[in-house]
């Protein structure tokens, strides 16, 4: 197994025909249950809410395009805030959004009203597992720096953002759904 470049802007590597109908037309897209329906042979060892959260609704938007989808898994596994919070990397940590400040008070006024947030700050938790990979060997930045984190946050950054406030104001519940991806014989060639 070998470190993987996660943080790669690039070409996309998934095949062109898994594109959703209709993603380029201003009206949106097809159902994204139909589309995990009729895509379903190409990723035969992901949740259907895997495929719908990450392939279908960040088609473009991504910028994990590059991860090879050949032979991943998924699986729904259970995280504690602190283990999720500390051992998952991610672009950003957002640590300048946690405080007592006026501004950061103003800024998390405004975001608890929407979704996802809204729902975390009632319940303690989120509404849809974030999607996270996992590479034994670790990742690579864009400066091809070995970053410390074996799990990578895919999709899912503004729950992340949502449990790292609620641990902060001491909202969050103990333990979180969490969907762990990876490749079972290592990384496609």
């Amino acid at each position: 197994m070998r470190p993987f470049p996660i943080l790669r802007l690039g070409p996309t590597v998934w095949a062109a025909d898994l594109k959703p109908e209709h993603f380029d037309e201003p009206a949106g897209v097809a159902d994204p249950k139909a589309y995990v329906e009729r895509h379903r042979q190409h990723f035969p060892h992901l949740h259907e809410q895997v495929i719908e959260q990450w392939v279908y609704k960040h088609w473009v938007s991504s910028p994990y395009r590059h991860v090879p989808l050949v032979e991943m898994r998924s699986a729904l596994t259970s995280w504690t805030t602190a283990d999720f919070l500390a051992q998952v990397g991610v672009r950003n940590d957002y640590s300048d959004e946690i405080g007592e400040s006026d501004q950061v008070k103003r800024h998390w006024q405004r975001l608890l009203e929407l979704r996802p947030f809204k729902g975390m700050w009632e319940t303690g938790t989120w509404d849809f597992p974030p999607l996270v990979l996992h590479n034994p060997a670790g990742f690579f930045d864009d400066t091809g720096a070995l970053l410390a984190q074996t799990h990578w946050l895919i999709e899912g950054h503004q729950r992340y953002r949502g449990l790292n406030y609620l641990r902060y104001k001491g909202r969050a519940q103990e333990k979180h759904a969490v969907y762990v991806m990876d490749w079972p014989g290592g990384l496609p060639t």
